[in-house]
């Protein structure tokens, strides 16, 4: 294991062969290869590629994006920031994101939900995360069943309102026969007489 300040070409550690490394430990207690400064002799960066990276990138309300840790996504859901020292914690994303609606129905139960566990939105509407509108389904089956239901429905209504439209559009034009075949009758009477 290298020292801190030992420094060494590429070539003998797999990495660019006309360059210099540098062994440096870094402020998290992790020692890795860094490009070396030949000119000053120190390296490139004083940061592991962890710490850079939490550096250059802060997340949660340290970040320059942050809106107070409630977004919306293009699904139409509202996401909700937590951070680890929330109850709710392991429901999470990667992120540490959590769906507002999951995290409604679980502050009502007071338990975290299981990732088998959905909460459904029962007009349908996503980001309409009242208590009311919501309810817990043990699985995503019946869930399924739910949604193709609606859509059926859906399909259904829009065929009838097709029909009814159909239908006023032939009553019209029925209309529109019975009264011209009135007005050559009464027409026909007149001449006659």
């Amino acid at each position: 294991m290298p020292t801190d300040g030992t420094i060494i070409r590429g070539s003998y550690i797999n990495k660019a062969h006309y360059r210099k490394y540098i062994w440096r430990i870094c402020e998290c207690g992790v020692g890795s290869w860094a490009t070396l400064q030949v000119k000053k002799g120190i390296p490139l960066n004083k940061r592991c590629i962890k710490c850079q990276h939490k550096h250059m990138h802060p997340s949660g309300n340290k970040a320059h994006t942050w809106k107070g840790g409630r977004i919306s996504i293009p699904q139409g859901y509202i996401l909700i920031f937590l951070t680890p020292d929330s109850p709710f914690y392991p429901m999470t994303r990667q992120d540490w994101y959590v769906s507002e609606h999951r995290l409604i129905m679980a502050k009502h139960l007071n338990r975290c939900l299981h990732k088998w566990e959905v909460v459904h939105h029962i007009n349908g509407i996503k980001d309409d995360n009242r208590l009311e509108n919501l309810q817990l389904l043990p699985n995503n089956t019946i869930h399924a069943v739910d949604t193709e239901l609606k859509i059926y429905m859906h399909k259904l209504e829009r065929q009838i309102s097709e029909i009814i439209l159909e239908i006023n559009k032939l009553r019209r034009k029925h209309e529109t026969l019975r009264t011209s075949k009135r007005i050559r009758q009464i027409t026909g009477q007149t001449r006659t007489s």
